[in-house]
């Protein structure tokens, strides 16, 4: 597995130029991070590491892999990845992810990667986030900003870093979807985004680039379906095998997008 995973991220680099259509707002590269739920063949050793999905009507006829992505959205290439039991969150590898955040990203995640110190480390690497914000989350109101977005804070939810004052400034967005040929027409979405400046960074400039966060979501069909045959789980019969043959088909997608760009 190791020698695989070393090659992915030696190879597997950020490829959008200044003219690559659709990689930058503002001089920022936009990257996405989301996760997605994998198979693996039915073997004990699988099903030991990995875990099943158990739901109202059983277990999962596979062992299960969550999976994490990091991609570059101008080009659809993989920057970074990661693979875990099933029962592992999400979160865990957003938080992964960002070993390969610079300084120069805008990074977009949905509101299931919602945390605040997902957001706190990220502008730590001095990078900006733009994501989705969960109905159940609360900013606290600052003030209205001209162009309709507001500023707010976040804080951490444990109690005692709340009462030192951790806290982080964010603008909230209101996005209503107005193509009725788009999932979601007529509801009205959050966004949380770390870039304040409302004159720099309008609020429909950010609402139309948020949707930009979809084309991870394509890599991710592209990778679970079309590099392989349909409804079938990878190859390798042990743990190691699995995420090592991952690894190998995301040099094989990268090589793909490397070509087309």
């Amino acid at each position: 597995m190791r020698p695989l995973a070393a090659l992915f991220h030696q190879v597997c680099q950020r490829l959008a130029t200044e003219t690559t259509r659709g990689a930058f707002l503002g001089g920022l590269r936009l990257m996405a991070i989301d996760g997605t739920v994998e198979a693996a063949p039915d073997t004990p050793e699988n099903v030991a590491v990995f875990g099943r999905q158990v739901g109202h009507r059983g277990a999962s006829a596979f062992p299960q892999i969550q999976a994490v992505y990091l991609a570059e959205c101008g080009t659809q290439a993989i920057a970074d990845a990661g693979f875990w039991p099933y029962r592992t969150s999400e979160r865990v590898g957003g938080f992964r992810m960002l070993r390969s955040v610079k300084p120069d990203m805008l990074v977009m995640w949905d509101r299931g990667f919602y945390e605040y110190d997902l957001f706190a480390q990220t502008r730590q690497r001095s990078a900006q986030v733009l994501a989705r914000l969960p109905a159940s989350a609360r900013p606290k109101h600052v003030r209205p900003l001209p162009d309709g977005s507001s500023l707010a804070s976040i804080s951490p939810s444990d109690y005692q870093r709340r009462q030192r004052g951790e806290q982080l400034l964010v603008r909230i967005i209101e996005d209503t979807l107005t193509d009725a040929a788009l999932p979601g027409y007529g509801e009205t979405h959050r966004l949380i985004t770390t870039l304040l400046d409302h004159r720099t960074f309008p609020a429909l400039d950010l609402a139309g680039t948020s949707h930009e966060r979809g084309e991870l979501e394509l890599v991710i069909d592209e990778t679970d379906t079309h590099q392989r045959v349909a409804g079938r789980p990878v190859r390798s019969l042990k743990p190691v095998g699995v995420i090592q043959e991952r690894y190998g088909l995301l040099i094989a997608h990268y090589a793909v997008r490397a070509l087309r760009h």
